[in-house]
């Protein structure tokens, strides 16, 4: 991160500021920022608060926060029930069930491939979408993810059993994981552009909900599955992600007047 260039406008116009004050002499070139200072404390307040405020006032990225942080913590009971299944169901050995996540691997890389594909194929920039107001067009990849989501959880939940080959669930696994990765780009590119001005402090919370909500997942799985077995457990987790499909849908039609009513999104 620290090898990036620098992307916010207001420091940049604030380094040039001082460039060219060095350069010419003139004390009176200074930058927006300059005119109105602004106290440690604030920024410190606004980078804690704002993002809790967005999330509650905002609907749309209420979803993004609920549905990525259910989405992430899967990625984490998975670790929880592949010894379940590869172990006690298939009898493999810790070495051969270890391989299995490489499914993850595989399921991200045909992704990314499909993504990168279809990004080759669309003609508008982002700066083109910003003028003409659509935003939500970074959604689209997104659609088949929320489907294929829950799809790649009921074949893991269904065929995780010894009369089936353990291929076939593992197949769901990687399923899952191309399903996430299509979701999780695009609700990466949508923000940015919807919410520059907030957009690091929403990451962070995006990223610290998500993080909280999968160490919870981690500690009631285990029971979960005792409870339920691997078979009710994660069909569980694949119904209730079925709520995503209406969910990211309704967000991708209802976006840009959801946008129109934020005070946060940009215009």
């Amino acid at each position: 991160m620290c090898f990036l260039p620098e992307t916010s406008s207001s420091n940049i116009l604030l380094r040039r500021a001082h460039q060219l004050r060095k350069a010419t002499g003139k004390k009176n070139i200074v930058a927006p920022s300059e005119l109105k200072p602004m106290k440690v404390s604030t920024h410190i307040s606004q980078s804690l608060i704002r993002p809790m405020e967005i999330a509650i006032k905002d609907p749309a990225i209420a979803f993004v926060c609920i549905y990525a942080s259910f989405i992430y913590a899967i990625y984490y009971s998975f670790f929880e029930v592949f010894p379940l299944v590869y172990q006690d169901i298939y009898k493999m050995s810790a070495v051969s069930y270890s391989l299995t996540f490489l499914a993850i691997v595989v399921g991200c890389l045909v992704a990314f491939s499909v993504y990168i594909l279809y990004q080759r194929q669309v003609r508008e920039s982002q700066e083109g979408l910003i003028s003409m107001n659509r935003h939500e067009k970074n959604l689209v990849p997104a659609l088949p993810g929320v489907i294929l989501t829950p799809v790649g959880l009921f074949i893991f939940a269904w065929t995780a059993r010894e009369s089936i080959h353990w291929i076939v669930p593992t197949l769901g696994i990687a399923i899952y994981a191309g399903a996430t990765f299509g979701v999780f780009q695009s609700i990466l590119t949508y923000l940015p552009i919807t919410y520059p001005q907030f957009v690091a402090s929403l990451l962070a919370a995006n990223d610290f909900t998500r993080s909280a909500t999968a160490a919870v997942l981690i500690i009631v799985s285990t029971y979960m599955y005792d409870d339920l077995g691997v078979s009710k457990g994660v069909t569980l987790l694949g119904s209730i992600s079925v709520l995503g499909i209406a969910g990211m849908w309704l967000f991708w039609i209802f976006g840009a007047s959801l946008r129109a009513r934020s005070r946060f999104a940009s215009s």
